[in-house]
């Protein structure tokens, strides 16, 4: 099953040509982008296995490559550099991108190098028969982010999973109150440090306001 989903995604070629343009080599570099283990241990026992996952903020790909061991991930991330510095978080992109490769080479990993608003249009254009079992949100950490980032719950199955990090940043956390705190189709599993899990109990929707 996740063979066929792969295979039906990589089908998209223009997806790619962003990919192919980018990238000097770089090595040596280790990332876990502050997810510590413990946070990695409480999400992994909640997303499941043998599910298809989306990843929002991906950085170098370490929780990547875990998040993959045990299901389908698509990765989101447009490695966008920092305005002032011109690198993310000290790195130039096409070494955060490199490792991000290096990390999933032969993994059940599809990355869509694009902001989450773009990969959702990108899905919705492309009929995309996505039922997620989980989606993790590691993105902006503002919540003009998470408003975007929630809308992938659509897409999620009743049982699945949708997690945090950062939570407690203001803008994640206004985020999180306001679409899934109120919401009677998302329970509330728990906290471990900055990571905060809901698990979707009902249909869920989220209206999309006209630009």
């Amino acid at each position: 099953m996740r063979r066929e989903i792969k295979k039906q995604i990589l089908k998209v070629k223009p997806l790619y040509k962003l990919i192919r343009k980018v990238i000097n080599k770089s090595k040596g570099i280790k990332l876990r982008d502050g997810f510590n283990e413990k946070e990695l241990k409480f999400l992994l026992e909640h997303i499941g296995n043998k599910g298809l996952v989306v990843e929002i903020g991906t950085f170098g790909g370490e929780t990547t490559k875990d998040l993959a061991k045990e299901n389908l991930v698509i990765a989101i991330d447009p490695f966008i550099p920092d305005d002032e510095t011109g690198t993310l978080q000290g790195l130039y992109p096409e070494q955060v991108y490199t490792q991000f490769m290096e990390n999933n080479k032969g993994k059940n990993v599809v990355l869509f190098p694009m902001k989450s608003s773009e990969a959702l249009v990108f899905v919705e254009l492309s009929k995309m028969d996505l039922v997620l079992s989980g989606i993790f949100v590691d993105g902006l950490h503002t919540y003009e982010g998470v408003k975007v980032d929630v809308q992938w719950a659509k897409y999620l199955k009743v049982g699945g999973i949708i997690a945090f990090h950062d939570s407690f940043q203001e803008g994640v956390n206004k985020g999180i109150v306001e679409f899934l705190n109120e919401n009677k189709d998302f329970k509330f599993i728990g906290t471990e440090q900055s990571l905060r899990i809901y698990k979707k109990t009902g249909k869920f929707i989220p209206e999309v306001e006209d630009e």
